[in-house]
């Protein structure tokens, strides 16, 4: 699936059971989208929490991270999670910020059902 700056994307993950689930992510822009099943891998599927998540990349086999990478500001509208005791946004939930040797790289903030992502 072919993603350019500026396409909107939307995303469903779901946890059929403790042990499979599926993701969807459609590119909106194009009318593209892509499909994944997976199952655990022996741990179970906790199905208490979901995240937006921006992160750094590791490199193999050392494990040192990649030089962070500046990105435009993203903006996750529409923020949903839901599991069997009922849908959960807004109160309760916790922004993580990246940081590196001091430095605050990527700063996010949460407002209502929408998550924005700043690159610093």
């Amino acid at each position: 699936m072919n993603v350019n700056t500026g396409d909107q994307i939307s995303g469903l993950v779901t946890a059929d059971s403790s042990t499979t689930g599926n993701v969807t992510i459609n590119n909106v822009s194009t009318g593209q989208s892509m499909n994944f099943y997976f199952s655990d891998g022996g741990a179970g599927l906790c199905g208490s929490s979901a995240e937006w998540i921006l992160e750094d990349l590791t490199s193999e086999p050392s494990q040192t991270l990649e030089p962070f990478a500046g990105f435009p500001d993203n903006h996750f509208t529409n923020c949903q999670a839901s599991t069997n005791g009922g849908q959960s946004a807004g109160p309760g939930t916790n922004n993580v910020n990246i940081a590196q040797n001091g430095k605050t790289l990527c700063t996010g903030q949460i407002s209502g059902s929408s998550v924005y992502v700043h690159s610093s």
